[in-house]
């Protein structure tokens, strides 16, 4: 027979404060036995005792949190809450900030947690903007091991966790002496009754006083059927088994990942400096790109003396061809998509190199890397809205080189024809490639 207190309620005795769905309300009442509701602590106060309360549930929109708490189970879902009672006295936790990243880790957690957790989070894509819980002591001098007693057992309940602070976004905890047990879920994913059905389910366990014969009964090994036995054990073995798959899977998936993001790393200070740079990083980005595609590359900054006039940015050979040489000039712009000063530019080039050498460059090659503020799919090819200046430049035996055109080539170099992506260039027209 379920305790009762004063004789008259049986447990567990709860309070349901804050907003709660229509639904959910319907479903929490019919989860227990003895229940009082209000929108705040005062309006619970004004109909019953703290005292005699077991547990307290706290939905949206309740911001002030009384001292009593910390006699009662609760289980909140209020982001707005100042305070809650810590793992052990003289703390409590907050949520002072919200999370700026959409990265988050998954720690391991009991079965049927981890299995409500999937629920709940399987959509998620992203926690930026979710409210993390930290821990706040209340008196000045705590030694820093009490801090840390405090903060392992809010850590090991946690739910999902902040990759940078390591900061629990959700966490179910018991508090120190007492064993009364604390839930938060402040951010609004988490569905609210299946958690407090799992949660007080889960505290019945280990106190049979406040949870009496609480949850279905039925579910309970001692009062299965044989059969209904025999076959809760091969869920709970092929669960397992499915569990053991999946970190399995994790860990394969979290090696790929560390290679990823090492070669994404490289990418960024290599080849995808040909969408991103400008300046001397993209001349030397561009100048591999070429050296890649086979071509011999000279830069000409390092043959300049000194105080004397800029030329060229490169001069590229076709090892294959005998004189055949191209001058090249590399430019990149955060707005722009191409200045047409810069053909009139490779011209006074092409002036200066039939001066040195006493014949024209087989051709002149503009590169640009334009409007880098924006992502390389919203950019627009470089002088799209000059083609009067581009066909004179064609004239000329000038060619326009998108960064983005090389970079998709020299990316796929593996799958290229070298000696026919050199004749590409050597035979465009106007633009590369055609």
């Amino acid at each position: 027979m379920a305790a009762l207190i004063k004789g008259t309620h049986p447990r567990p005795r709860v309070a349901l404060i804050g907003e709660f769905d229509s639904k959910t309300t319907q479903n929490l009442i019919g989860l227990f036995p003895t229940y009082w509701m209000g929108n705040s602590f005062n309006e619970i106060e004004e109909v019953v005792d703290p005292k005699e309360l077991d547990l307290v549930v706290i939905g949206k929109k309740v911001i002030e949190a009384p001292t009593w708490l910390n006699q009662v189970y609760v289980i909140c879902f209020s982001e707005d809450i100042n305070y809650l009672p810590a793992p052990t006295p003289r703390f409590i936790i907050h949520t002072p900030k919200s999370a700026s990243t959409e990265a988050y880790l998954l720690p391991e957690l009991p079965l049927n947690f981890e299995r409500l957790r999937e629920i709940d989070l399987a959509d998620i894509k992203s926690i930026k903007g979710w409210r993390i819980i930290e821990l706040l002591y209340m008196a000045p001098g705590i030694p820093g091991s009490k801090h840390q007693d405090a903060l392992t057992p809010l850590l090991k309940g946690a739910l999902i966790i902040d990759p940078y602070s390591k900061m629990p976004f959700a966490t179910i905890f018991k508090r120190d002496k007492s064993e009364l047990g604390v839930a938060w879920f402040p951010n609004s994913c988490f569905r609210i009754f299946p958690w407090v059905e799992l949660i007080c389910t889960d505290w019945a366990k280990t106190d049979k006083e406040r949870f009496p014969e609480f949850g279905d009964w039925t579910k309970n090994p001692q009062w299965m059927v044989s059969d209904e036995e025999n076959l809760s054990k091969q869920i709970d073995a092929l669960i397992t088994q499915k569990e053991i798959t999946i970190r399995r899977y994790d860990q394969q998936i979290g090696n790929v990942q560390e290679g990823l993001l090492r070669i994404s790393a490289e990418a960024n200070q290599g080849l995808r400096r040909l969408i991103t740079s400008q300046g001397n990083e993209l001349v030397d980005e561009v100048g591999l790109a070429f050296s890649t595609l086979g071509f011999k590359v000279t830069k000409m900054d390092e043959l300049i003396p000194e105080g004397l006039p800029k030329l060229e940015d490169l001069r590229i050979d076709d090892p294959e061809i005998k004189d055949w040489q191209a001058i090249v000039e590399v430019r990149g712009y955060s707005k722009s998509g191409g200045k047409t000063d810069d053909l009139a530019r490779l011209a006074r080039f092409a002036r200066h190199y039939e001066i040195e050498t006493g014949k024209n460059p087989q051709k002149r090659i503009c590169v640009v890397n334009g409007q880098i503020e924006l992502s390389p799919s919203q950019r627009q090819k470089p002088f799209i809205s000059s083609p009067e200046d581009v066909n004179e430049f064609r004239e000329q035996d000038g060619i326009v080189i998108w960064s983005l055109d090389l970079f998709q080539v020299v990316k796929n170099i593996a799958e290229k024809d070298l000696q026919q992506v050199r004749k590409t260039v050597r035979e465009a027209k106007g633009r590369w490639p055609q």
